[in-house]
């Protein structure tokens, strides 16, 4: 049975708002502005790590807050797609339910409700009418699927084409343009992508290309401007100190790997370099609070030497 509640997992927040709703991380909401009243969706966490998402459109407002109720308490009762969908009937409605796991999405629609499935590294992006049967996709690392209320047209699915490299709150601005004239609601969810690593040489050159790498994945993997702002001075500043450091005294070639990598809300970094660890001197006057400033930037840090050389290990929450 789903859960509601998963001790110190709480259910995932949901919204209504108009326009760029405020959604989970992983996740972008966007409704039309031709009916606001009628347009709802909610993200919840389920059990065993799952996701599920219900999204729905209805020319009745009453209605539809009614249907959303019963679509979500369904879902968190049985996690199944298909059941959560039964009090969600007639003519003018479009909805669809959803649960997404590590490897797969299921999902079930009615009405005029569609899927998309873009993946990175092939071309155009898979339509997959939803119907009112269980339909299973398989999500490649750093997949995109538009959940949407209504068809999917050439030009929302042009905003598809090669999406994975872009930011998914950008591509739901083009996605919601593309349906221009539409009534419809739409989640985007981008899965998490492949793990980060960039090796380079212990060089001030590498500093910049290191910095560029991990700002184009995080865009990828749906991390916010302010969270990416963080993790970007916190590895820039690792990454330096090593640079500036650690080939000091080495007899051997130094290398710095910057690895990056999304676990459920966690986003786990780390910078590793084989050269020799200096410890800072007992007065450093404005130099070596490297790791205190990483620390005030990320939610854990942890330094780890060894003679084949210094490991900084770091996670940020990106939980809302």
């Amino acid at each position: 049975m789903a859960n509601e509640a998963l001790g110190s997992e709480p259910d995932l927040p949901s919204h209504t708002s108009v326009g760029a709703a405020v959604a989970p991380y992983g996740f972008s909401v966007r409704y039309s502005p031709a009916d606001l009243a009628g347009q709802w969706h909610d993200v919840v966490s389920l059990d065993d790590g799952r996701v599920g998402v219900v999204v729905g459109c209805c020319a009745d407002a009453d209605a539809a807050w009614g249907m959303r109720a019963a679509a979500r308490s369904a879902l968190l009762e049985t996690a199944d797609p298909v059941q959560s969908l039964r009090g969600v009937r007639g003519t003018a409605v479009s909805a669809l339910c959803a649960v997404i796991d590590g490897e797969t999405i299921g999902y079930s629609g009615h009405g005029d409700a569609n899927t998309a499935l873009a993946a990175p590294d092939t071309p155009g992006p898979a339509l997959k009418p939803a119907d009112t049967s269980l339909v299973v996709a398989s999500l490649a690392p750093g997949a995109t699927v538009l959940l949407c209320t209504g068809p999917i047209g050439p030009p929302a699915a042009a905003a598809l084409d090669g999406c994975d490299s872009v930011h998914p709150d950008q591509v739901a601005d083009q996605v919601i343009t593309g349906l221009a004239g539409s009534d419809v609601a739409a989640v985007l969810y981008r899965h998490p992508p492949k793990t980060l690593a960039v090796t380079l040489a212990a060089h001030p050159s590498s500093l910049a290309v290191s910095r560029g790498r991990l700002r184009r994945w995080l865009a990828s993997a749906g991390v916010d401007s302010e969270a990416s702002a963080d993790v970007l001075l916190a590895v820039g500043e690792a990454t330096a100190n090593a640079t500036e450091h650690a080939v000091v005294g080495a007899t051997r070639d130094v290398e710095i790997t910057v690895t990056a990598d999304i676990t459920g809300t966690r986003l786990r970094l780390t910078v590793t370099d084989t050269g020799v660890w200096k410890p800072p001197p007992a007065s450093s006057g404005h130099r070596g609070h490297g790791i205190h400033l990483i620390n005030a930037l990320v939610d854990s840090a942890e330094l780890t030497t060894t003679p084949e050389g210094t490991t900084v290990a770091m996670v940020k929450d990106l939980r809302p």
